[in-house]
């Protein structure tokens, strides 16, 4: 039984087609990706997915149930962007109800709005008004109702979107450790955050909605080191990458700048390079393995 399955989804504004037919299945795991422009179409593939919207065609199956399905509620958790507190009532009673929805009684509600409260460090904070937290401790409560009821399949719409880094780096922290029993999907501009939790990636441009395939998939037995060196020696490196058993090929960025691709069943080939750059005497400033995912998808669209 598949996480997630779109079967020719797509949906419609008038004439704007916002999301193009699309075909994707998602297993449980570790923490997806979804990237792409503003306007390219993630919050109408996140609505679709929470049934806020109907689609103009196809069909959205969640854990193998129809996304209408009752058997659904509890088991799909969401944070959308633009939500907000009711600055009328206390955080705690806030959560409380919101379980109550997804069927809690009123003792297990609170008891469940505490236990998120207190995932999300706000335990200490149970009584007090959105008004009375800063915006981070707020994003932290709308992170914490998107795990009411520990669903297995969590949508997250730029949770970390206007927090200082403190807060971002204990959202981050807490996806982390939630990922042994959840799986999230999270959108965000923030590509180097999304690299740093996500081994999967989606991405979307135009209602074109496809899996993206890391440097190392796409390349098959191809690896790639990215070498800065301290001065003009790129040439000089190149001219004694063949000395390498695992080298394969060699390109200059500018005179202090290599990307160096190498057989990937070769483990120990950036220790080699090191020893040669050690023996020619050429100091380096960095040395990267694999292109990041900002540099992969920027090559893809050009």
């Amino acid at each position: 039984m598949s996480l997630l399955e779109c079967k020719n989804l797509s949906k419609r504004f008038g004439q704007f087609e916002a999301l193009k037919p699309t075909n994707l299945t998602l297993e449980k795991g570790s923490p997806i990706a979804l990237i792409g422009p503003n306007g390219a179409g993630k919050t109408t593939f996140f609505s679709l997915l929470c049934n806020y919207i109907q689609a103009s065609s196809g069909e959205i199956r969640i854990l193998g149930e129809p996304i209408d399905s009752r058997s659904i509620q509890g088991r799909l958790g969401s944070l959308p962007q633009d939500a907000q507190l009711d600055r009328e009532l206390n955080i705690v009673q806030q959560l409380s109800f919101l379980a109550r929805l997804q069927g809690f009684s009123k003792a297990a509600a609170t008891q469940e709005a505490e236990r998120v409260l207190t995932l999300v460090d706000l335990g200490d904070s149970l009584t007090k008004k959105p008004q009375e937290l800063s915006h981070g401790m707020n994003k932290r409560v709308l992170f914490a109702q998107a795990l009411i009821g520990n669903p297995e399949l969590v949508l997250l719409d730029e949770p970390t979107a206007g927090v200082d880094p403190n807060n971002a780096r204990m959202i981050r922290n807490i996806i982390e450790q939630q990922s042994q029993q959840q799986t999230f999907i999270i959108s965000s501009h923030n590509i180097a955050e999304l690299e740093k939790l996500c081994q999967r990636v989606l991405y979307i441009e135009q209602g074109i909605l496809r899996e993206h395939q890391s440097q190392e998939q796409s390349t098959g037995n191809r690896a790639i080191i990215e070498l800065e060196l301290c001065s003009d020696q790129a040439q000089l490196v190149q001219d004694q990458l063949h000395k390498l058993a695992a080298f394969q090929s060699a390109s200059s960025r500018n005179p202090r700048q290599l990307s160096i691709r190498y057989d990937a069943f070769e483990n120990t080939f950036d220790q080699k390079l090191l020893a040669l750059l050690a023996q020619q005497g050429i100091e380096y400033q960095q040395l990267k393995k694999g292109l990041s995912l900002e540099e992969q998808l920027f090559a893809e669209k050009n």
